[in-house]
């Protein structure tokens, strides 16, 4: 079970590749098509690229922010799709592949394609609304392709937000693996320390 739905994933971001190509090939002028320097550099500019990322996911995924109701409705339906069986029994090398089949497909279209062509604001928009499962979630994702879409413009390098949107996809997956164990750790040993109790009266 848990492989057919690591292998459903991974291919369906690598099928938004396959609608992405023959767009960027057939619908883009040459001028168009920007993919950018594949260099040690990029791993620089990955580094600091990350670092609002992770400050906007780590708000996301805060034991605090999680017990807001908006949050709280995005954790309550990734904890009831397929989206908590694939993240808690995958390999960690299988959550990588997803992380860069999503960082490859969906950045070759909304920014490689979408974006060059529509612009900015209007593909930004429609990765939200590819990332809709809740309204805060459409807000966060739009926020998200904003700023990868700035980066894209400001660098020219669609190299560099494949890198970011995989890295950043990898590392939220880990986190919500670990606070999965950490929470049910913290339930374990209450009912541990609950039975203790009972069993000393």
């Amino acid at each position: 079970m848990k492989s057919v739905t690591s292998i459903t994933a991974i291919l369906f971001e690598l099928g938004l590749l396959v609608v992405a190509m023959p767009l960027f090939i057939f619908w883009l002028s040459p001028e168009e098509r920007i993919l950018g320097e594949f260099n040690a550099y990029l791993l620089v500019q990955v580094m600091w690229g990350m670092i609002p990322l992770l400050l906007l996911g780590w708000l996301m995924t805060h034991p605090q922010i999680k017990k807001w109701g908006p949050v709280q409705r995005i954790h309550e339906f990734i904890d009831q799709s397929f989206l908590r069986i694939l993240i808690d029994k995958s390999h960690p090398l299988t959550l990588l592949a997803l992380s860069l089949a999503a960082g490859i497909g969906e950045e070759f279209l909304f920014r490689g394609v979408l974006q060059v062509k529509l612009g900015l604001i209007a593909a930004s928009i429609l990765f939200g609304l590819a990332h809709t499962i809740t309204f805060t979630y459409f807000v966060f994702a739009t926020i998200m392709g904003l700023y990868l879409g700035w980066i894209f413009e400001l660098t020219q390098s669609l190299w560099l937000v494949i890198m970011l949107h995989a890295g950043y996809d990898f590392w939220a997956l880990l986190r919500l693996r670990t606070q999965k164990v950490s929470d049910s750790q913290k339930v374990s040993d209450s009912q541990k320390v609950s039975d203790s109790l009972w069993e000393s009266v």
